[in-house]
């Protein structure tokens, strides 16, 4: 039994719940890996404000668990940024394997959250990206001055609503009973908002349209069986917001995890499944509030239960003390190119602080890069330039060109692999805001060294290039998105790799003509050689099944 590659506790899943954990765990001494396919933080980095952490008074979900992070790092937890692909948990050493590889521990702690649910009305899945969304904070722009129908009962359908007033001209929420799931203080507020209306007992039955474009909606009164029809106004549109509960995501867990008749996860008092050694926290379990503070709570309490485990399985084993190992790639976050952190700009496009956490990057690319700039003399254009000489300042391998394009054109950004390589990758708009990382992260794929390529993507890849086809991909994002990023990263990583793919950002922003050709409505919103429409994050594995039926 090889210990030097084995962990006390295995946690699956990287939000408020996982962290939460990794902290008790590693402050403890005990040797913690978290593994995490998507983003620092979980669904909640979505959220807009919290307002209803002890403590913090004014923060957001992506400010708290980033400190989250930080705070578990600096413990010592590894972090592994990939996705799990299978769980060994009824054996004593417990096995999670992953697309970097197998690792093992004696004790896993399931935290893999729930995913937004849809509500089945006829249209739902039809309008999905063409008026009927799932995240305000992604999505609430493209309804400005648009009514809005939100639907759901307890307190996400209630701050989702309040968010969403920034932008709706008037908002109805549509609460399937009598009253809200969720406190009372929470529904008293809605009180200073004279643009959002409640209708109880009530249910959306059908959205439609033609075209693609959402133009009614039909509901009906649960109760007395009444019904009403919305129509849009001429020519305009309408938006349905869906905040009707989640669906548990725990596919992985097969048979070996006992579930309630809705998919969550049954545990004791200490957070244990059960299976012996298995420990699940947040979202996933059976529980009558889901909350960040709830999930931080399951995690220390299942972090603890499980470090007792732990020590027990040490004595029965005769385990040694497991001794640190650098094998597994979990950096400090300043010096980690997934999680560089967008940059507030103030005259400037970096900061200072922003500025010193990019240069340990930049320092690690190995080839040249050039920054091409296709500008004019457009304030857009200006900013453009202004970005790419300040990210060439920290390198001397990133060079910068310049390339005069009609007045009338939009600006963008490409990367040249060497100076006159083209490698199909492309900004259309200043990659700021949450895209500031997939700009950064371009450019170390471009020059090198570059972010590890799985054997099974690698396979893909290869399977899809042999076939000769062009493959074009477009990602169309708006800066303040935080789903975005995944699919910008993972498309471009791709086009990295191949001279038969390119992958170009696009802030909506700047092209209303994409908006309306496409009927977008919810980011991101990805494009395939101009003809297949998909919406919402894509893993690499979703993007290449995509790219293999092109």
């Amino acid at each position: 039994m090889n210990t030097e590659m084995m962990y006390d506790l295995i946690i699956v899943g990287g939000g408020p719940a996982g962290l939460s954990a990794a902290i008790y765990a590693a402050r403890a001494r005990n040797k913690v890996l978290i593994v995490e396919k998507g983003e620092i933080g979980g669904q909640i980095t979505a959220a807009g404000a919290l307002v209803n952490y002890p403590g913090v008074p004014n923060t957001t979900g992506k400010e708290v668990t980033e400190a989250m992070y930080e705070q578990a790092l600096s413990f010592g937890a590894q972090w592994l940024a990939t996705e799990v692909t299978g769980l060994e948990l009824t054996d004593t050493i417990k096995t999670v394997h992953t697309k970097k590889g197998d690792y093992q521990s004696l004790a896993v702690l399931l935290a893999t959250g729930a995913n937004p649910q849809s509500v089945g009305f006829t249209g739902e899945k039809e309008f999905r990206g063409h008026g009927v969304a799932y995240c305000a904070t992604c999505d609430g722009e493209f309804f400005t001055d648009k009514d809005i129908f939100v639907v759901g009962s307890g307190a996400d359908a209630i701050e989702e609503s309040i968010f969403l007033t920034k932008y709706g001209k008037s908002i109805t929420i549509l609460v399937k009973k009598a009253a809200f799931d969720c406190a009372q203080t929470l529904v008293d507020s809605l009180q200073e908002y004279p643009s959002i209306s409640v209708k109880y007992n009530s249910e959306i039955v059908k959205a439609g349209g033609t075209d693609g474009i959402l133009s009614y909606a039909e509901f009906k009164n649960r109760k007395d069986g009444t019904t009403w029809r919305y129509d849009a106004p001429p020519d305009d549109t309408f938006g349905i917001f869906v905040f009707a509960g989640h669906q548990p995501n725990a596919v992985l867990f097969g048979d070996a995890i006992r579930l309630d008749p809705k998919g969550y996860v049954l545990t004791d008092g200490e957070q244990k499944t059960t299976v012996d050694g298995v420990y699940a926290a947040g979202d996933l379990c059976v529980k009558s509030l889901r909350q960040v503070v709830t999930a931080t709570a399951d995690g220390a309490i299942a972090a603890t239960a499980a470090l007792k485990y732990c020590g027990a399985m040490h004595r029965q084993l005769k385990l040694p003390k497991f001794p640190p190992t650098s094998a597994i790639p979990a950096t400090a976050k300043k010096n980690d190119p997934t999680t560089v952190p967008s940059p507030h700009t103030a005259g400037t496009f970096l900061t200072a602080e922003i500025r010193g956490q990019v240069e340990p990057i930049l320092a690690k690319i190995t080839s040249v890069v050039t920054l091409q700039v296709h500008g004019n003399d457009t304030d857009l254009s200006k900013e453009l330039q202004e970005a790419a000489q300040e990210i060439a300042a920290l390198s001397e391998k990133i060079k910068v060109q310049t390339v005069p394009q009609s007045p009338e054109d939009i600006p963008y950004l490409s990367l040249l692999k060497g100076e006159n390589t083209d490698t199909g990758i492309a900004f259309h708009g200043v990659p700021g805001g949450h895209e500031f990382t997939s700009f950064i992260l371009a450019l170390y794929n471009v020059a090198g060294p570059g972010q590890e390529m799985d054997e099974e993507t690698k396979t893909a890849l290869a399977d899809i290039d042999a076939t000769g086809k062009k493959i074009a991909m477009k990602v169309l994002v708006s800066l303040s998105c935080t789903m975005c990023p995944a699919v910008v990263q993972e498309t471009q990583r791709l086009a990295a790799a191949s001279s038969h793919i390119t992958a170009e950002m696009f802030d909506l922003q700047h092209f209303p003509k994409l908006k309306n050709k496409y009927r977008v409505m919810s980011v991101p919103c990805l494009v395939i050689n101009d003809q297949d429409v998909h919406f919402g994050k894509k893993s690499m594995h979703e993007l290449l099944q995509l790219l293999k039926n092109v």
